[in-house]
C-alpha cells in the first residue's frame, strides 16, 4: 500500500509515481517524494521547473504553497481510483502561474 506524500490518499503501487523534488538536475541524488498521478501532474501545471527547483524543492515548500494547499483540500476526498478532472470546478489553474522575479 502507497501513499501519496502530498495529499494522503492511499493505494496500490500502480497509482503512484516518484517525483524528484529538483526538477532536470542530478536526477541520481535529486531527493524524490512518492505522489499520485494526478498530485504529480498539478505539481507541473502549477509551477514551471524553474519554480520548483528555487522555490519548491522540499516536500515542506510543496506542501507551504497555497496552490497545492487549495488543491489537496480539494484532491483528497476524492477516492483514489476515480478518474477525477485535473482542474476542479471553478478554477482555472493557469492563473495560479507566477513569474519568478
Amino acid at each position: 500500500m502507497f501513499r501519496c506524500q502530498l495529499c494522503g490518499r492511499t493505494g496500490d503501487k500502480r497509482f503512484f509515481e516518484r517525483h524528484h523534488l529538483i526538477p532536470a538536475s542530478g536526477r541520481k541524488t535529486s531527493p524524490t517524494i512518492w505522489v499520485d498521478y494526478q498530485c504529480g501532474d498539478i505539481i507541473h501545471r502549477l509551477f514551471t521547473n524553474r519554480e520548483l527547483k528555487q522555490r519548491y524543492n522540499t516536500l515542506e515548500s510543496l506542501l507551504g504553497a497555497p496552490e497545492i494547499q487549495r488543491w489537496v483540500a480539494w484532491v483528497s476526498r476524492r477516492p483514489l481510483e476515480r478518474h477525477i478532472p485535473m482542474t476542479p470546478p471553478g478554477r482555472k489553474i493557469g492563473i495560479a502561474r507566477r513569474k519568478i522575479s
